[in-house]
């Protein structure tokens, strides 16, 4: 489920998606965390000027959740893990990034 105000950040890309761009990256994250999802992960994307689009290095996350925990702490352990690397990110205007998220009937 992507939210209405996520919707407006989307940045569409043949190919690739939903990605947005890494200036509203922080904002973006808090979206999915905001409505029951855990956000695991921010796959970075270069974007070259001919439409190519390639892995770029992004920020790393702790992969490691407890899954013995009420679902309400998994989605905040995992937005307070991923928060700060989307905070950090460079907000070059031809980088995107992909959230990877899951709901709790994923677990």
């Amino acid at each position: 489920m992507i939210t209405p105000r996520a919707t407006v950040l989307l940045r569409p890309l043949e190919n690739l998606g939903p990605p947005w761009p890494t200036v509203h990256l922080a904002e973006v994250v808090e979206e999915p965390a905001a409505h029951g999802r855990a956000v695991l992960g921010l796959p970075m994307w270069q974007v070259e000027p001919g439409g190519g689009i390639f892995g770029h290095h992004g920020p790393g996350i702790d992969p490691e959740i407890d899954r013995r925990s009420p679902w309400c702490r998994i989605v905040a352990d995992c937005r307070d893990r991923v928060l700060p690397a989307a905070e950090a990110t460079g907000k070059a205007s031809d980088v995107v990034a992909t959230i990877c998220w899951i709901g709790a009937s994923d677990l």
